[in-house]
């Protein structure tokens, strides 16, 4: 039997093929958003952009209306009061 290995830190690297991270996959929505707009785009334009499976950016989110959330939640954060 395999022993099974001990827990990555946060903050280390990344093993295998390189990959997006949840603001870069964000980032990407919101460009995509911003040209198509929300309801003409799918999770498989936001994938054929980023060059990966559909199911690489469910690894993040639980679909496209979380990502809009995190988008917003972004911008408001950003906006001055």
């Amino acid at each position: 039997m395999i022993p099974p290995s001990a827990p990555r830190p946060a903050d280390a690297p990344r093993r295998g093929r390189p990959g997006y991270d949840l603001p870069s996959v964000l980032a990407v929505a919101v460009e995509v958003f911003n040209e198509r707009g929300y309801d003409s785009t799918s999770m498989r334009d936001l994938a054929l952009r980023l060059g990966i499976a559909k199911s690489a950016i469910y690894h993040h989110v639980a679909g496209k209306e979380e990502l809009l959330s995190l988008a917003l939640d972004r911008a408001l954060a950003a906006s001055p009061r």
